[in-house]
């Protein structure tokens, strides 16, 4: 790997410091964003990464209810625990992320024995 001019790392470093993304000081500059991202490593080592997923509906405080009622008995199954939150939130959420959020809680789903 060959290292990149002088001034175009100044110009990397005083761009990432006035708060551009990698991407477009990359395009501004003519490096690769994975270089822009190695010096913004060295310049700012202790920087959080930001997080780009998309936030959840549930929080940690409403999956740990699911599992309670679960655990309870007075909930059977996802659609149930579904119509419970439902109730409870602002946000509707549906059977699926109920699903998700029990098996992020390590719940399995079993068939009851008849």
């Amino acid at each position: 790997m060959r290292p990149i001019p002088t001034e175009k790392h100044q110009t990397v470093v005083s761009l990432l410091l006035e708060g551009l993304s990698c991407r477009e000081i990359a395009k501004k500059v003519g490096v690769g964003k994975t270089t822009v991202e190695r010096i913004r490593s060295e310049v700012e080592p202790n920087k959080e990464n930001i997080k780009t997923c998309r936030p959840s509906k549930l929080s940690d405080r409403d999956r740990r209810r699911l599992v309670n009622e679960i655990e309870s008995g007075k909930v059977d199954n996802a659609v149930q625990a579904t119509k419970l939150i439902n109730s409870v939130l602002s946000i509707p959420v549906s059977v699926q992320t109920v699903r998700n959020a029990l098996k992020q809680e390590d719940m399995v789903p079993v068939l009851k024995t008849k």
